[in-house]
């Protein structure tokens, strides 16, 4: 009995402690807010650009596109965006819509569009997709993408500018 006893109070301590230790979930300061819009604009204005793209990447990253298999390690996400860059120039914009942190993750949430033109010279192709980030503060304050999912809209949203080759 006493063996029993002691297991149930040790079973209640230990889960009313790992209650606790729960980290919350919060709205982001302003400086968090402010850190996942500048690194948005500079996904936006690297679009094309590979290495200045995946410079925004986590090395263990997760990319979930529609219809796809998961894309998984910054090597394989490498791989896709090289071939999407090395076809099209492309044109997006990141609108990120909330910002929440737990500890050193911030999770995102927004819209992010635009338009992929061949460089064989064919029919633009314009898209516009929710996201969902999960970014991971660096031990230098910067932010990088570890989990990244795309869902499209039903109908595209208005473009972003199509760059000049």
């Amino acid at each position: 009995m006493q063996t029993r006893r002691s297991l149930v109070l040790g079973g209640l301590v230990l889960t009313v402690g790992c209650a606790r230790a729960q980290p919350q979930l919060a709205a982001a300061s302003e400086a968090d807010v402010a850190a996942v819009t500048q690194l948005a604009a500079s996904m936006d204005s690297s679009a094309g650009t590979l290495d200045a793209f995946m410079s925004h990447f986590a090395d263990d990253v997760v990319v979930l596109m529609p219809d796809e298999m998961p894309i998984e390690g910054k090597a394989a996400a490498q791989d896709w965006y090289q071939n999407t860059f090395s076809t099209y120039y492309v044109a997006q914009h990141y609108a990120p819509a909330e910002v929440h942190s737990v500890g050193n993750l911030l999770v995102s949430r927004g819209d992010v569009s635009g338009t992929w033109t061949p460089k064989a010279g064919t029919q633009p192709l314009s898209w516009a997709n929710k996201f969902l980030m999960l970014l991971l503060r660096q031990t230098d304050g910067s932010l990088r993408i570890w989990r990244l999912a795309l869902s499209p809209y039903a109908q595209a949203l208005e473009p972003p500018p199509i760059p000049q080759p």
